[in-house]
């Protein structure tokens, strides 16, 4: 069933203005106007709580919220198209999709894996990874054909201590997560970075929420629930550091991009109705 709740355009720049530090970032690295989204999609009720974003076909999103054990198939506007059962209530962060497997995880690295097919259940397999809810994880996208998993809080994993938020790639086959990371990301970098910004130049936290690689670039994008989000090239080094406004990104969690370099946010509603923001590539 088609479940519509209503949708806006963002048609200017809001509160934002041109010395905004919302707006203090190289648009020739970074080729998105997050200041003012293409559009802004209220969400139904169901998804106050939406915790993880995932491409799924032309047209056609998936996403998780914390608790219900369900993916949810929705339209780019945000229209929930339907819904799928995988597994009983808990604390589900992030989704990612590789050809018909759908991958969920909860906040404790706990891994469900299941085929996405037109029926409203799905037989679901749970794999312990060696993350724990030490590392609270929120972030999961694709590079090179692997899970790419981000840590919200401590970076290590047994038999590897690191400093920062750590980046771990996990082999979708096998289930085996890397021993060592991918990378790292300090918080102390990201405040070196911005250093040198005329406006935004101080970051009271940083706590990824998700993680997503970008179609055409292979930039990796990495969002923080703090409203703001790191891009890295494909060396993982940090060429930018944008920050998020609050009226339009009250509480973001999920992120992830069509083939063709359209980028989808979503942002739990705190209290209210969940949003979908729909930023257009704006080709170099």
């Amino acid at each position: 069933m088609l479940l519509s709740f209503g949708h806006w355009k963002c048609t200017g720049v809001s509160s934002a203005t041109v010395d905004s530090i919302y707006m203090d970032y190289d648009t020739q690295k970074v080729p998105y106007r997050f200041y003012a989204p293409q559009a802004v999609h209220a969400l139904h009720y169901d998804l106050e709580e939406i915790s993880g974003l995932a491409w799924y076909r032309e047209g056609e999103l998936l996403a998780i919220q914390d608790e219900s054990g369900k993916v949810f198939v929705l339209s780019t506007r945000g229209d929930i198209l339907r819904t799928v059962k995988f597994a009983k209530s808990g604390d589900y962060e992030c989704i990612e999709m590789i050809g018909d497997q759908v991958y969920v995880m909860q906040s404790d690295g706990d891994l469900y894996s299941f085929n996405l097919s037109d029926t409203d259940k799905a037989e679901s397999k749970k794999t312990e990874t060696a993350f724990t809810i030490n590392n609270d994880i929120e972030g999961m996208g694709l590079l090179d054909g692997k899970l790419l998993i981000v840590t919200k809080a401590s970076g290590d994993i047994k038999g590897n201590k690191i400093k920062g938020k750590g980046g771990y790639l996990l082999d979708p086959e096998t289930k085996k997560l890397d021993e060592k990371e991918t990378f790292a990301i300090q918080k102390n970098a990201i405040d070196d970075f911005i250093q040198g910004k005329r406006y935004f130049n101080k970051l009271r936290d940083f706590d990824p929420s998700a993680v997503a690689v970008h179609p055409i670039t292979e930039d990796i994008y990495v969002l923080s629930a703090d409203r703001c989000i790191v891009v890295m090239n494909a060396d993982f080094e940090i060429i930018e550091v944008i920050k998020l406004d609050r009226k339009t990104y009250k509480q973001p969690e999920g992120l992830c991009f069509s083939p063709n370099g359209t980028m989808y946010i979503s942002s739990e509603g705190d209290g209210a109705r969940g949003r979908l923001m729909e930023i257009s590539y704006q080709m170099k």
